[in-house]
């Protein structure tokens, strides 16, 4: 279970999704995807968080699935 957003981004990032792919997902910037895994953004918002942890869920189970 990821706990914060960098470790949600790093983790779909691992699993084969680019950060563009990651930001029109959810929603936001892909230079703000870039800057939480550097460490430059440490929070976004609740909404952003939430639509996050879905993606994280939902490629989890289509990786359980393959």
């Amino acid at each position: 279970q990821v706990t914060n957003p960098k470790q949600a981004v790093q983790q779909l990032i691992d699993q084969g999704m680019t950060q563009s792919e990651i930001a029109t997902l959810v929603g936001i910037h892909q230079a703000s995807i870039s800057k939480l895994l550097n460490g430059r953004q440490a929070t976004i918002t609740h909404e952003k968080w939430s639509r996050l942890q879905v993606l994280v869920k939902t490629q989890q189970k289509t990786r359980s699935v393959s």
